[in-house]
């Protein structure tokens, strides 16, 4: 099962053409699943941090017990919690046969302006495009915009999301891809480049000119990595 985490402010549909070609892959397991966060996208809940990997936590427990394996796969604040959400299905007993992790890292920090205009009620969309190469389509920069305007967060908004300590000691021995474009503006390269070094099995792939989304910007390109680097490894393909 290939369970897929957008980041703040997205929904599901942020994984859905990478998801799509994944899907095609031959050595692709049958189940993929989409999750949206709470306060996101269709759900009716609020957003908030706290709780928020436990809640995660138990709503992919059953889902994993149905399966031999389980890779995750998140993208920013969806990368942060699929690193400590494989460390609670890990200690639970649950198989994680990989871990992809995209513009994120062990810590991430809400940028300023984006948590004033979360507690103002209120988005800017100009500065929502401003994270995007000029060339980016317009129904790119709708469907993100769409995710802000969406949001539901529960005030006041945390600004800062920290990974536990162990969360490496656990990942010890899990096929890990790590995804990141130096023209990140919303989590430095640095966060991903970190989270490289402490996992220093884990396999590096380099985006160019996709800034902070390269699932939306190249969508191809991201599930050909994750082909590459998790679906071809030889515990996932015996075991699933």
């Amino acid at each position: 099962m290939l369970v897929y985490l957008h980041g703040f402010a997205g929904d599901l549909r942020h994984w859905h053409d990478v998801a799509l070609q994944v899907a095609s892959t031959a050595s692709a397991p049958a189940t993929h699943l989409l999750l949206e966060l709470p306060g996101h996208g269709g759900s009716t809940l609020a957003f908030q941090a706290e709780g928020l990997v436990e809640h995660l936590r138990d709503a992919l427990l059953e889902a994993a017990l149905q399966h031999q394996g389980v890779i995750l796969i998140g993208h920013s604040l969806g990368g942060l919690l699929a690193l400590q959400i494989a460390r609670h299905l890990q200690l639970a007993g649950r198989r994680i046969l990989g871990l992809a992790i995209f513009n994120s890292g062990m810590s991430i920090r809400l940028h300023p302006e984006v948590q004033a205009q979360a507690s103002n009620g209120s988005w800017d969309h100009a500065f929502l495009r401003s994270g995007f190469p000029a060339t980016t389509a317009p129904t790119i920069l709708q469907t993100v915009v769409r995710g802000f305007d969406a949001l539901r967060p529960s005030l006041p908004l945390q600004d800062q999301w920290h990974a536990e300590p162990d969360v490496l000691q656990a990942l010890a021995g899990v096929p890990v891809l790590i995804g990141m474009d130096i023209n990140d503006r919303i989590v430095s390269v640095r966060k991903s480049e970190q989270l490289a070094q402490a996992l220093p099995h884990a396999h590096c792939v380099h985006f160019n000119n996709t800034f902070h989304y390269p699932h939306l910007l190249a969508p191809q390109a991201v599930a050909q990595a994750i082909g590459q680097h998790l679906l071809r490894n030889e515990r996932f393909v015996a075991h699933v």
